[in-house]
Parts: C-alpha cells; sequence; structure tokens
C-alpha cells in the first residue's frame, strides 16, 4: 500500500478537467454573481403563466437560469470533493447550495400555475410546437398536481432545502475527514484507516490484518455514533415530515411516487431476495470452508478467495479492458467512451482530503465527469470505473438526444446502464482466459458484486422501509433503535453462515445513501435489468443492440419504467427478480465445479 499523496502531488493528467465549466474560482463567482443578479427576474411572470406569451418567455428563462446554477453547482461540488479540507471550495459549494435554493424559493410559483390551467390550456400548450421543447416537463408538472402545495407553500418549502442539505454535508465532513479510524500495520508500515483505504485492507491475506483494520475503523464510528444517529434520525424525520404535507401515506409511497414506481416493485424486491437466502448462505459456507475458518466473521467477506492472483490493472489498461468488453455496442459508444475515460473526464486516484468512492457527475453538455479512488492492485477498481462509465455514456446519449427540459434520467434507470457495464466487463474477461484459476477469481469477485449490489442493498432497503415506518409510527428514533432494527436483519440474511459482532449493526448509521431516502433498492433493480439487458444484447441482433442504445438515449423523456420498456424489460415483472436470483444461483453452483 502507498501513502496518501496531498492533491499537489497528483499529476494534471490524472485529473479531471473542469474547464469546460469554469476556468478558475475567479470565472465561477464571477457567473454567481450575475446569476444571483438575475434571480429576482423571475418574480415578473408569477401569476401571468396563463398568457401563452408570457409562459414561453418565463419557461426559456426559468431552464436557462437553472441550466447556469446547474454548472455552478457541479463545479463548486466537484471541486469540494476534491479536498474536503480546502476551505475555499467548501465555501463556494456552500454558495452554490443556497443559490439553488434562493432560486427553487423565486421559482416556486411556476409548477403550482402550471397546474392550475384548465384542460383546454393544457391541450393547447401540448399542441403548440413552439413548446415542444417543454412538452414532456408540463406533461409531468400536470400529474405531480395531486402532492403539490400552493405556491406560498412551495416557497416556504424551496427556501429551507439549503438548511436539509447540512444533514449530509454534516455527514460527509464527519466521515470522510473529522473521524480518527486511527492506523494499521501493513508490512511493517503504518497505513491509515479511511473510508477509502479500508476496501484495500479487507481484501489483505493476513487476517490478522483485516480484523485488526475492520475493528478500528467501526471504533471509529462508534465513537461518534450518537452524533451519526441523530444526524440520520434528523434526515429521516424530515422525509417524513415532507411526505405528510404532500399528502403521501408513507416516506416510501412519496419517494416512489415521482418516478412512477409502485410499491408493489419495491416489495417484490424483498421478497424475492429473501427467498433466495439459503443461496448466500451457501456461498458464505464455501468462504468459511476455503478461508479454513471455525468462524466467518465480517473482515473475511471480502478478501480474495483465490490465492496466488496477483492483480495489477494499471488504470490505462482497464481502460483498454473495458472498452474491449463493450465493442458489442458498436464504435460509436466506445471511441467516445475510450477518448473521455483518457482524456480529461476522470479524477483518479486517492488524494488527501478526497471524497471517498466513486460517481459519475456533471451538467448538460459538458463531459460526464468521473470521481475514482483507482487502485491497481483491486480488480473492483476496474468493475467500478466500468460502473461509473455507464452512467457516464448514459448520461452523453442523454444529453446529446434530449433538450435540456427532459435531458435527465432519474436515478432507477442510473443504475442499469452502470451494472450492464460490468456484466459485460466480467464476460469478456471470463472469456478471454484459459486459466481456471483466474475463471473462479473471476467468478467468486462477480458473486461478491452480486452480494454487495443485490442481497446487502436489498438489505439496506428493507431497513429502510423498517425505520422509516417505525418513525413515522412512533415519532421518534434512538441510536439503540436504529442498530436493533438493523441487529435483527443482519441476523436474517447472516443466517447461522456469518457471524455478527457487537459492531456490526453500526452500519446502519455510517451508510451516506440513506441521506438519499429509498435509494439503495435501485442498486438491486438495476442489476437485475442490467443481468437481463446484458443476455438480450450478447446473445442477440443488432436489434437487441439498438433497443439498449435507445434505451440510453430517452434521458428524461419518459417515466424509468416506460424507457425500459424500449429495451424489452417489464420491471412489474416479478420474474425479473426470480430469475436474477436463480442466475446468482447458478453462479454459486458453478464457483462449486471450479473448486
Amino acid at each position: 500500500m502507498k501513502a496518501i499523496e496531498p492533491r499537489e502531488n497528483i499529476s494534471k493528467e490524472d485529473q479531471w478537467d473542469l474547464t469546460y465549466l469554469f476556468s478558475d474560482i475567479k470565472s465561477w463567482n464571477t457567473s454567481y454573481e450575475r446569476i444571483k443578479g438575475l434571480l429576482s427576474t423571475m418574480s415578473k411572470y408569477e401569476n401571468n403563466l396563463s398568457d401563452l406569451n408570457v409562459l414561453k418567455e418565463a419557461l426559456d428563462n426559468f431552464f436557462a437560469l437553472s441550466y447556469e446554477i446547474d454548472k455552478l453547482y457541479s463545479y463548486a461540488s466537484m471541486r469540494k470533493d476534491e479536498n474536503i479540507e480546502n476551505t475555499t471550495f467548501s465555501e463556494i459549494s456552500s454558495k452554490a447550495n443556497s443559490l439553488y435554493a434562493d432560486f427553487s424559493s423565486q421559482t416556486s410559483y411556476v409548477i403550482p400555475e402550471i397546474q392550475s390551467f384548465s384542460q383546454e390550456l393544457v391541450d393547447k400548450v401540448l399542441k403548440d410546437v413552439k413548446y415542444k421543447d417543454y412538452h414532456v416537463f408540463i406533461d409531468k408538472v400536470i400529474y405531480e398536481k395531486k402532492h403539490t402545495l400552493s405556491t406560498k407553500e412551495e416557497r416556504i418549502l424551496a427556501s429551507e432545502s439549503s438548511f436539509v442539505s447540512g444533514f449530509i454535508k454534516t455527514f460527509s465532513i464527519l466521515t470522510n475527514l473529522e473521524i480518527d479510524y486511527g492506523k494499521t500495520k501493513v508490512d511493517g508500515n503504518e497505513f491509515k484507516i479511511t473510508p477509502s483505504s479500508i476496501l484495500s485492507l479487507l481484501k489483505n491475506k493476513d487476517r490478522s490484518i483485516r480484523e485488526d483494520s475492520w475493528l478500528k475503523f467501526n471504533q471509529g464510528v462508534n465513537n461518534n455514533k450518537d452524533s451519526l444517529s441523530t444526524l440520520l434520525s434528523s434526515s429521516i424525520a424530515y422525509d417524513a415530515f415532507i411526505a405528510k404535507v404532500r399528502g403521501f401515506n408513507s416516506s416510501l409511497e412519496s419517494s416512489l411516487y415521482w418516478d412512477k414506481i409502485d410499491i408493489s416493485i419495491y416489495d417484490n424486491l424483498i421478497s424475492e431476495v429473501n427467498k433466495a437466502l439459503p443461496s448466500l448462505h451457501q456461498y458464505y459456507d464455501i468462504r468459511k470452508e476455503v478461508l479454513g475458518v471455525s468462524e466467518l466473521m465480517p473482515w473475511d467477506t471480502s478478501v480474495d478467495l483465490v490465492e496466488d492472483i496477483k492483480v495489477n490493472y494499471p488504470y490505462d489498461d482497464a481502460v483498454n479492458m473495458i472498452v474491449e468488453s463493450l465493442k458489442v455496442l458498436g464504435n460509436d459508444y466506445t471511441s467516445v467512451l475510450r477518448k473521455g475515460l483518457l482524456s480529461g473526464w476522470v479524477d483518479k486516484y486517492e488524494n488527501k482530503g478526497k471524497r471517498s468512492g466513486a460517481y459519475s457527475s456533471g451538467c448538460y453538455k459538458a463531459p460526464p465527469y468521473i470521481l475514482m479512488n483507482y487502485k491497481n492492485d483491486l480488480l473492483s477498481s476496474v468493475t467500478t470505473l466500468a460502473h461509473e462509465a455507464g452512467h457516464s455514456m448514459h448520461t452523453y446519449y442523454s444529453d446529446l438526444n434530449n433538450p435540456y427540459p427532459n435531458h435527465s434520467y432519474t436515478i432507477f434507470e442510473a443504475e442499469i446502464a452502470s451494472t450492464f457495464n460490468e456484466e459485460l466487463l466480467i464476460h469478456y474477461l471470463k472469456n478471454n482466459t484459459n486459466d481456471n484459476k483466474f475463471k473462479l477469481f473471476l467468478l467468486i469477485s462477480q458473486i461478491n458484486n452480486f452480494v454487495g449490489t443485490v442481497f446487502i442493498q436489498t438489505l439496506f432497503a428493507e431497513f429502510e422501509k423498517n425505520i422509516h415506518r417505525k418513525y413515522e409510527e412512533n415519532g421518534a428514533l434512538t441510536t439503540a433503535s436504529i442498530r436493533s432494527e438493523y441487529f435483527n436483519l443482519l441476523k436474517k440474511y447472516n443466517g447461522k453462515s456469518l457471524s455478527i459482532h457487537e459492531l456490526s449493526d453500526l452500519t446502519s448509521i455510517r451508510v451516506p445513501h440513506f441521506y438519499h431516502s429509498f435509494y439503495v433498492y435501485k442498486y438491486a433493480t438495476g442489476l437485475a435489468a442490467a443481468i437481463k439487458l446484458s443476455r438480450k444484447v450478447l446473445n442477440g441482433t443488432q436489434k437487441d443492440v439498438d433497443q439498449y442504445l435507445h434505451f440510453l438515449s430517452s434521458g428524461g423523456s419518459l417515466y424509468p419504467l416506460e424507457s425500459l420498456s424500449l429495451a424489452g424489460v417489464d420491471m412489474s415483472d416479478p420474474s425479473v427478480i426470480s430469475d436474477t436470483m436463480i442466475h446468482f444461483k447458478n453462479l454459486i453452483d458453478e464457483v462449486k465445479r471450479l473448486i
């Protein structure tokens, strides 16, 4: 393991190129002041939108300002994530959040006024060609009418959004910067434990290093458990408040409504995954046997089961493999992807103060940037890069084929494009080796990814459903009640195969996605859809490829279940999930044969 470098030691060619957004902080501030001064101009349209000439001008300016604020927010957010310790970046990020809140407040009348239109006026707008770029937006606004409040009430909710973002901002500062997770020794050298480095440490062959790292990492969380649980419970309370004032029966119903996702899809995921838990327990038993341990502990779930496989994938080699694995999608797709991954899209390596994990981000017609903490010795770094590249190419095609008002696809769809890329990468690697030991290594990696994406994320999803319901019924959550709820799910999901440590349930308060309620289930449904789509593309015809690319190109022009139907997947059909669980069982059987 290498020591974590300060950012100034990272080569510029290994950093993303954000000059497509702004050349520097000075130009960002100039744009910020200009946009801030323009916000008040939107007030002149209030109470006048039923005049169709005014409506067109108002929507033009509304989306023009929205686009500029997106640019400001994207740049500020990504600069902050480069180094959370940099106060200048934190300051402009806060300013961007406040600007967005001000914009939302100043324009909060737009949606309620459009929703007050008569059906005759709505039909007239939807037939008028000069509004063609706004037809999807207006159609969705009318759908959301049932749960939209008055202009005054919407303005109040919009004005407080910047305060609510403080939950996740404080969580990020705590977990990435302020919590001391301690150090551990590897090959005689001390290394700092971080939310990013723990991933490598838990793959170390030395069990004592894994145990020491896991215990110290979770002890760091434990030392701050009450602060973290208070932040989470406050976020959950806000979700419940918003659901109640908008007239929903629950936070879950509120979350799914905007994407037209029926609760039955969420519940079916949990039900089908629960039925398949014996397959997960079987895998844990295999892992226990291969590792030769009397008791499988949480620090034993990531280490490679295949010995003497040393992985070393320099970044450029990873790009070549990913591009080769996706050749079935055509030259247009792969040539754009290769150029982007090698020319400024990606912030590649970990540096001191950098946000942990990985993501794809950006704004309309700008490069779909990728934050990585890439490590040559982890196959998971390669699969993560493929995953984020899936997001980025989804963004690229969406931007290319849609006007700004409906370019943005939903998170439900996003997790399909990303996991689709992972499926094709693993398929490529398995098909391009004759080494059975390496095939087993890849297969175990594929299973580990499945466990993390389907089983663990569904556990998270079930936890979210239960903990939100508990708050909605009792009006309060404590550190103990949050941990207890998670502990009970651990017992069910782990069975007797994986032991539960007394610190295991601290995962309940350290997952950043819980601050974006009912997000994580989309990883599991995304993988289910991706497995189905990857089989269609790999085993089908050019029509199947074209259908998939059509799905990527649909952007936000359709609701997610509608866009998926373009590619031939019906997520309301329970067999999509049940077939995915059969696929997992087949992977387990293949591992047993190879072992």
